[in-house]
Parts: structure tokens; sequence; C-alpha cells
């Protein structure tokens, strides 16, 4: 039997520093890093669309980003992601998942299960997304209504439950 090496991403490899030994993010100064990361996974899917690796390799940067917030349970730190507006920087890689991607729905599942135990208020739905995503008339409502009508019943009951909770 051989070992196969697995080449880290330069999120994988950053995301280690930001991390404690249970998976979560360490501190503050932390979730903000891990927010960047995020932002720059974004770039990275909305860079190379056309190519399927990449793609692949970007949305498992997304899935171990969503897993060190899932391990966060501190209410300081989830508190802090809502500040940090995750749920505006998640929205495009959300919406991408939904549009063009068929082998997204896994990370799509765990993205908003995770948004469902932030304690994101009404008022936090008013999130600064980038100009070119609002400019293609793209919001909070809009995506979590596309989200509800996904084909996968999973996403449907998280997306209804964050619609009804956050009054959308």
């Amino acid at each position: 039997f051989t070992i196969r090496k697995v080449q880290r991403s330069n999120v994988e490899r950053r995301l280690d520093e930001y991390i404690n030994t249970t998976g979560g993010v360490r501190d503050r100064q932390c979730a903000v890093q891990v927010v960047r990361l995020f932002k720059e996974t974004r770039v990275l899917v909305d860079r190379v669309a056309s190519d399927d690796t990449l793609v692949d390799y970007s949305i498992r940067d997304v899935s171990l980003l969503l897993d060190a917030i899932k391990q966060s349970r501190a209410p300081r730190l989830q508190q802090e992601f809502v500040s940090l507006q995750l749920l505006g920087t998640l929205l495009p890689i959300l919406y991408y998942l939904l549009v063009n991607y068929d082998k997204g729905t896994p990370v799509l599942r765990k993205a908003l299960k995770i948004l469902t135990a932030l304690p994101i208020q009404p008022k936090d739905t008013k999130v600064s997304m980038s100009q070119s995503f609002i400019a293609m008339g793209r919001s909070v409502p809009d995506i979590m209504h596309k989200l509800a009508a996904h084909r996968d019943s999973h996403v449907q009951q998280f997306a209804t439950h964050l619609i009804q909770d956050w009054k959308l």
C-alpha cells in the first residue's frame, strides 16, 4: 500500500496558526484572520470557476474554515464572527455554490448549519458585500430564498429556519 502525499493549500497552512488543539479558533485576533482567509478563498473561487481541480481545492479550504468556526463554541468568539460580518463574507461563496457547483451541497449544508448556531440577529443581515456582488442584484433575502428552494432537503430546512429567524 502506498501513502500519497497531499499538498496542503496556503489557506490550510495559514489556518494552522489560528486554531487551538480542539480545532477551534484561538482568540479574537485569530477570528479576524480566519474571516480574512474566507475572503482569500472567495477570491480564489471567483477566479478559477472554469478549473474543477482548483475549485475543488478552494471548496476544501472553505470546508476547513467552516470546521474551525464550528469548533469555536465560546459565545465571545461566536459574537466576534457576527461582528466581523462573516455572513457578508460567506454569501458570495454560498451563492456560487448554489448556482455553479453541484458538489457544493455538503458545504452549503455545513455553512447553513453554522449560520443557524451563530447569534445573528435580523439587524446583522444588513451586511456589507462587495460592490460587484451588490451590482448583480444579490442580497441576503434573495440568496436565502434561493437556498430555501434548493433541491437538497437539508439545505431547504436550514435556509427556511434562517429566513424565519432573521425575518427575511
